[in-house]
């Protein structure tokens, strides 16, 4: 999941909004020390001014200027769009017309193409809204988008899924890193996690996941309700009932052409999405290929399924947990 793993200044963000305020003097400091600093949050830098401290890279600086509109957010509640610039425009373009091609050429499930279809990202000519997307998920889900600076905590995420936002960063990858990053970017969760909650059964599901880790107080529940996440939300497949093919619905393997492949086609290491099964077997492991992708009869079904386990997760979920991956300590 794109959330996982978090710089210092982060780690600031995993409690309230109100800590924003500690991200926020920590950057001033850092301004006042390194003059370059200020550019860089502004997305620009000036090349010809010599400060006594390393100049930032272009990635660097584009950070910077997208972590100054997600504290507008945290403070203000109120979503400013980026002034993307024309490469990234490009790499959005670049990334979403491969994906989808994968999508209705048969690799995504139908209810995914549904809600893809509501959001309407074609009617952009590159980056969508990010103001425009969290207006209509209100109107139309009562959901919104979160603003977050990159890589999050897990319970983080998931306290946010329970107030019924979706976590999004606005940062778009480098063309370098078309086909893999390692940090989270606005191309995964726009198209990967924001449109699913027009889903009655999938928002109704995003929600009761972040509830359930909200109250659970024991590490081996929180990490079970994580890979449980992650078995459908991420990597999941659901099993068209018209032509029994396996399609996907999770975020990560629905924006990762290589894994979309693969899932889909590796049948041998289809198995069937159950409970015990996801809690025996599942891995949290976010790089490369999963070992196995667990398939649900139906979007109807995993959701029951799921939310059965959430009601009371501590009847599935031994002491021990055999769930392994760099996830699984997340919290």
């Amino acid at each position: 999941m794109a959330y996982i793993g978090a710089s210092a200044a982060h780690q600031v963000l995993r409690g309230s909004y109100g800590q924003a305020k500690c991200v926020r003097s920590a950057r001033v400091a850092r301004q006042r020390a390194c003059p370059r600093a200020t550019a860089a949050s502004n997305g620009h830098f000036d090349s010809t001014e010599r400060h006594d401290c390393p100049a930032p890279s272009h990635s660097e600086a584009r950070k910077a200027y997208f972590d100054e509109l997600t504290i507008n957010w945290q403070q203000l509640g109120e979503i400013v769009d980026p002034r993307y610039l024309p490469e990234e425009h490009e790499t959005w373009n670049t990334l979403f017309d491969r994906a989808t091609k994968l999508h209705y050429g048969g690799f995504a499930a139908p209810e995914f193409l549904e809600c893809l279809d509501a959001v309407n990202y074609r009617a952009y000519a590159g980056v969508p809204s990010h103001k425009e997307t969290s207006e209509m998920l209100y109107r139309d889900a009562g959901w919104q988008l979160a603003p977050v600076e990159g890589s999050i905590s897990g319970r983080r995420f998931q306290t946010l899924l329970s107030q019924k936002h979706m976590p999004t960063t606005m940062y778009v990858r480098p063309r370098e890193e078309l086909d893999f990053t390692p940090m989270p970017d606005c191309f995964h969760e726009l198209v990967g996690h924001a449109p699913i909650v027009l889903n009655p059964e999938m928002r109704m599901l995003h929600e009761a996941f972040g509830q359930a880790l909200v109250r659970s107080n024991k590490k081996h529940e929180r990490i079970a309700i994580f890979a449980v996440f992650f078995a459908l939300c991420e990597a999941g497949l659901i099993r068209n009932r018209k032509t029994g093919k396996a399609q996907a619905i999770g975020a990560s393997v629905l924006t990762g052409n290589a894994e979309l492949l693969h899932c889909v086609t590796a049948t041998d290491k289809h198995r069937r999405f159950s409970i015990p099964d996801v809690l025996a077997s599942a891995s949290l492991n976010e790089g490369g290929f999963k070992p196995v992708y667990f398939v649900g009869d139906s979007v109807s079904a995993a959701v029951e399924s799921c939310l059965e386990f959430l009601d009371d997760p501590a009847r599935f979920v031994a002491e021990t947990s055999k769930v392994s991956g760099n996830a699984s300590d997340r919290e």
